[in-house]
């Protein structure tokens, strides 16, 4: 068996979706506001979506017919509305261990939040999906108090993972080979800007109709001074859970 981990930071949508789609039972949304967002009347400062593999990991790559992917100085992909899932995951269904309950609630913290979104969730309208139909769901927390989801899925195959991408406009595809083992990253975030806990608000985009009175996590008094992983985001720029 191959193995891949995944790890979602930022505003990274977790909803278990009502009915499958095809064999996906999970579907990860990363919504568009490279541009920033007014919500409710607060300022929302951009945030990019970004696919980062470290290259030491990477055995193959068949990007080129691809239209939604920019490939960034760095080394990292920008997500500009790319389909993800993890070729030949193992048939073992997507369980949820005990902390991913802790990730926010949509529907908790916003009681009337109604369907999901036929253009964001289930259309083209999103920076990214990532599709699961199998694999177990943990989390954590980082630093600054912002929540993090992590996935773990096993493949069959040769000892290399292969991740499937396809424009969600035009529907062209291509895919990443990785070596078994490997740890990657899909990132939503403000980048060098300042977090806040309005930046929560961009997960209510993943609703139909924007619900009148959402609620967002609190922010922290003070976040903590010993940040090491990754930014040290607040509690504003966590994942979510729907429902």
């Amino acid at each position: 068996m191959s193995r891949l981990t995944i790890q979602f930071q930022g505003i990274c949508t977790q909803i278990k979706l009502p009915q499958a789609v095809g064999t996906t039972l999970h579907r990860v949304v990363m919504v568009h506001a490279e541009d920033g967002k007014d919500l409710y009347g607060h300022l929302i400062p951009p945030h990019r979506t970004f696919l980062m593999i470290n290259g030491i990991d990477i055995r193959g790559e068949d990007t080129g017919r691809l239209q939604s992917l920019r490939h960034t100085e760095d080394g990292n992909w920008q997500l500009l509305g790319t389909r993800l899932a993890v070729q030949n995951a193992a048939s073992r269904g997507v369980t949820y261990d005990a902390p991913t309950y802790d990730v926010p609630s949509l529907t908790l913290l916003a009681p009337d939040f109604g369907p999901l979104s036929q253009e964001v969730v289930y259309g083209t309208d999103a920076a990214g999906h990532f599709d699961v139909s199998s694999g177990t769901f943990t989390a954590e927390t980082m630093a600054g108090g912002a929540f993090y989801t992590t996935l773990e899925v096993e493949t069959g195959g040769d000892g290399n993972v292969v991740l499937e991408l396809q424009d969600l406009v035009g529907g062209e595809t291509g895919s990443l080979t990785l070596k078994s083992g490997s740890t990657i990253q899909v990132t939503n975030t403000g980048g060098r800007y300042t977090d806040t806990q309005w930046d929560f608000l961009l997960h209510y985009l993943t609703a139909q109709t924007l619900p009148p009175d959402p609620g967002v996590p609190p922010a922290m008094i003070e976040p903590a001074a010993s940040a090491k992983m990754w930014e040290p985001l607040g509690p504003g720029c966590s994942n979510s859970n729907y429902p």
